[in-house]
């Protein structure tokens, strides 16, 4: 995937959260992929003790935004056998709450996918070409927008703080696809960070 920006354009970037110290050193690990995982693996109790001190959010929602067909090989890739082309996968977004040492309210919202837009990725456009509209509305069902999700929960689009993507191959195509009017802005204009820049990509490197 060919990235819109280099290292130099988001170094100074405000960082979000703390340093997780546990893992440091990994790279330095000899003799292999196996001894790094061990290696790995002997860190990662301290990093739940140290994780779990930290402290719980207030609340963790799960939104489920979008039911859709998915190809099998993609979505389970050697887990299965079964001679289905398609399962079927629920996008879902996670709204998350909680306070500041300082009694300051957080907001962070993961997975905020624009349904819409994302038609408009390569794959799931050429999918919903090939896709009879009368199936269409069998195949698919929406279930909630993010604003939809967020009204029902009494949170202002306002309110929300960050912004939190696994990755960002379906958003930045089915943003940089749509027409102008349709291109999205930020639905929160307080918020301090987005964990990931803006990028973008064309129909040759973008992958479901």
């Amino acid at each position: 995937m060919k990235l819109a920006w280099k290292d130099a354009d988001v170094a100074e970037m405000p960082s979000v959260g703390t340093h997780i110290t546990a893992f440091d050193g990994l790279d330095e690990v000899p003799g292999g992929y196996g001894a790094k995982l061990a290696w790995a693996r002997s860190r990662a109790q301290a990093f739940r003790t140290e994780f779990a001190s930290t402290g719980t959010p207030d609340t963790v929602t799960t939104c489920d935004l979008v039911t859709l067909p998915y190809p099998t090989k993609f979505g389970l890739f050697r887990a299965s056998r079964a001679i289905a082309p398609f399962l079927s996968i629920t996008n879902r977004m996670l709204v998350v709450r909680w306070r500041e040492e300082d009694g300051r309210r957080r907001v962070l919202l993961f997975e905020p996918s624009d349904v819409e837009l994302g038609q408009n990725t390569p794959y799931f456009a050429a999918l919903i070409r090939r896709t009879p509209a009368p199936l269409r509305s069998l195949l698919t069902t929406e279930h909630g927008t993010v604003l939809q999700h967020l009204a029902r929960l009494g949170i202002a689009p306002a309110d929300v703080d960050y912004l939190m993507f696994d990755h960002l191959h379906t958003r930045t195509c089915a943003a940089g696809s749509a027409p102008p009017d349709r291109r999205p802005t930020s639905a929160a204009p307080s918020s301090r960070s987005s964990p990931t820049p803006r990028s973008s990509c064309s129909a040759t490197n973008c992958s479901p």
